[in-house]
């Protein structure tokens, strides 16, 4: 249950809030998405370490794994492609769906209060809202469509509002379940399941990812290389405190969940500001779309860098060392 309620959420941010495309087929990309949630778990219980260096590092794993193992996209036209790297990698799986959906979300409903707890729902809200906006962008060739037509091209603010509320909803569940029927031990995902796991994803990535892009392997190693070194040293040197497994199953009141409709009612607002507005196709691009992939790139960037900084000069905790000839008394 444990992996599989992960993977729920995960999927949610992942797809479902990227596009309408992975909310009306969510059944299925959830099954899709363990592959990527398993390599999450493995990283959080191999290295058992603390703090937001963590979270960036074991998030950039998910995100390698899900572009760099399922798709091609990491690896963008050229073996080094910044952008590609980066968005939607970093910039969306590491940074949006591991970082806020699934570690600070679940710290936001454990122990928070509510004006804060409700101020960052509402605040992603009118993030998600205003993204929603790009997709009402005619597709690109090679996009994928929803299997819904309702949420094809200009979605009415009904649709959207339904939409916005279900995701939500699933997003709720998942963190209750993690929060009331998940101990940190249940985050350590078997061999057995492990093995099938890296059979499957490998097949899939020499069948399908290496045949488009024949420098996947060696980037590949060096993306989760980089990644397990920053994990390793922080897990060895980090100060005391709650590992990550524990932060993601800390307990929540049910009470608690009724904080998420900040979420789908600063989105629905938001949402209907922006289509009183009715901007051009030439405005969504230019004020809204290159903007936010841009300024996500760069935070994609600038968040994993910096953790691999953070770890690198980190000590691990002070030791104090008596001589011998020193006496201590109580």
């Amino acid at each position: 249950m444990a992996l599989l309620a992960c993977s729920a959420l995960l999927t949610a941010f992942s797809e479902s809030f990227y596009w309408y495309a992975g909310g009306t087929d969510y059944p299925s990309r959830v099954v899709f998405y363990l592959i990527p949630a398993t390599a999450l778990l493995w990283s959080i219980s191999r290295w058992p370490g603390s703090g937001w260096p963590t979270t960036i590092l074991v998030g950039a794993v998910y995100g390698f794994v899900t572009e760099g193992v399922l798709t091609a996209v990491v690896y963008g036209g050229f073996p080094f492609d910044p952008f590609a790297i980066s968005y939607t990698s970093l910039a969306w799986h590491a940074v949006v769906s591991v970082g806020f959906g699934l570690v600070l979300l679940h710290r936001l409903l454990a122990h928070s209060s509510v004006i804060r707890a409700g101020a960052a729902f509402a605040l992603f809200g009118v993030f998600w809202a205003v993204w929603a906006m790009t997709l009402r962008l005619p597709p690109e060739p090679d996009d994928e469509l929803p299997a819904l037509s309702a949420l094809v091209g200009n979605v009415e603010l009904g649709v959207f509002a339904l939409y916005t509320l279900v995701a939500t909803a699933a997003v709720g569940l998942c963190h209750l379940l993690l929060g009331r029927f998940v101990r940190p031990d249940d985050l350590a995902v078997g061999r057995g399941w492990r093995i099938v796991v890296l059979l499957v994803g490998a097949c899939w990535f020499a069948f399908l990812v290496v045949p488009a892009a024949s420098w996947a392997p060696v980037e590949l190693i060096v993306f989760l290389l980089v990644c397990g070194w920053g994990l390793r040293r922080q897990s060895r040197t980090a100060a005391p405190g709650p590992s990550l497994a524990a932060v993601i199953c800390e307990p929540i009141p049910p009470r608690h969940l009724g904080r998420l409709t900040a979420l789908p009612v600063a989105a629905v607002a938001t949402h209907s500001a922006l289509l009183y507005v009715d901007p051009s196709e030439q405005a969504i691009r230019t004020y809204l779309l290159e903007p936010m992939v841009a300024t996500q790139t760069l935070l994609g960037w600038a968040l994993f860098i910096a953790a691999l900084v953070s770890v690198g000069r980190n000590k691990g905790p002070r030791r104090i060392i008596l001589s011998s000839s020193e006496n201590v008394t109580d």
